[in-house]
């Protein structure tokens, strides 16, 4: 289930892959809020910035296992009015 519908995958003893993909957004949304004149910088493991940018890139179900997403990878989001955006999402294809 984890590769065909990760959205709904539950790895054994953990959390639901949807609740890391809100948990990480929010945790997104925390950051810019707390720091609002300020650029932002998170880094975190491929699987929640793959989630993170699935989400706001309209990506779903297995088609998050096809976006590249490189071992150091840069991608930048944009909020504009409480919402994240896709900036810039060099070596993210």
């Amino acid at each position: 289930m984890f590769r065909t519908d990760p959205l709904q995958a539950r790895p054994p003893g953990g959390e639901q892959i949807s609740d890391v993909e809100t948990r990480t957004i929010d945790a997104l949304r925390e950051l810019i809020a707390a720091n609002p004149t300020r650029t932002v910088v998170a880094v975190s493991h491929e699987v929640p910035i793959r989630l993170v940018l699935a989400r706001l890139l309209g990506v779903k179900g297995a088609e998050v296992w096809r976006l590249h997403v490189p071992t150091g990878s840069v991608a930048r989001l944009d909020d504009e009015d409480g919402e994240l955006r896709v900036v810039d999402q060099p070596g993210v294809t």
